[in-house]
């Protein structure tokens, strides 16, 4: 059934693009040609597959010119194709899909104590939480004895060889006794800073420490 309407979906797509080349308008074919079709299912914590199995993002308002004036609603009549189709319908500025499994991960929040499961890794590669969890180093490397950085993915630290510091950490609108950077000052060894819990006004955080290894040892 999932395959089926994975192929209805992408014949829908292929003449929603035929129908965009015919208006000879640029900013109506860019808008269909950006419409992206996925299958692998979403990594975002509290989100469910849909039984379909298809999730289709992209910029679902009316194309329009640069002085908002109506150019088509060719991609509102597209959302709502794929929306009779069961799909699961998202926006292209709130996901992006994981290199590794290649499922959607939102990058917009949504909640006031939304945090992203995902991170980019070696400048460029974005891996979500799942994907990071199977291989946390270099994830925690990037993020190591940078008080302007904190983790935002649970990984077994432990593991690692950190251990949790006793400090609780809370950074709020309108500023904190103490910066991380000043934190950062009084610790000896590697650290790294980890984002437990964000809200409203705010976000706690905790810091996570190692000794540093002695001169000679591998």
């Amino acid at each position: 059934m999932a395959k089926t309407i994975l192929e209805r979906a992408n014949r829908v797509l292929q003449y929603a693009n035929y129908l965009a080349k015919k208006t000879g308008n640029q900013s109506v074919m860019n808008r269909i040609e950006y419409v992206e079709i996925y299958t692998n299912g979403y990594a975002e914590p509290g989100y469910k597959d849909p039984e379909s199995g298809v999730i289709v993002i992209g910029n679902w308002n009316p194309a329009g010119d640069r002085f908002g004036e109506l150019i088509s609603e060719l991609p509102v009549f597209l959302r709502k194709a794929f929306e009779r189709l069961d799909c699961d319908i998202q926006w292209d500025d709130q996901w992006s899909a994981c290199y590794g499994c290649n499922k959607l991960v939102r990058i917009h929040p949504d909640c006031y104590t939304w945090k992203i499961s995902a991170a980019v890794v070696n400048e460029c590669e974005f891996y979500c939480h799942e994907c990071i969890k199977d291989d946390p180093e270099q994830y925690v490397e990037e993020h190591l004895n940078n008080p302007k950085k904190c983790l935002t993915i649970s990984v077994d630290l432990e593991a690692l060889g950190f251990t949790r510091m006793d400090f609780d950490g809370e950074w709020h609108f309108g500023g904190h006794d103490k910066t991380p950077t000043e934190v950062a000052k009084g610790i000896s060894g590697d650290f790294v800073f980890v984002q437990d819990s964000a809200h409203q006004f705010g976000m706690d955080y905790s810091v996570w420490v190692r000794e540093p290894k002695e001169e000679g040892s591998q």
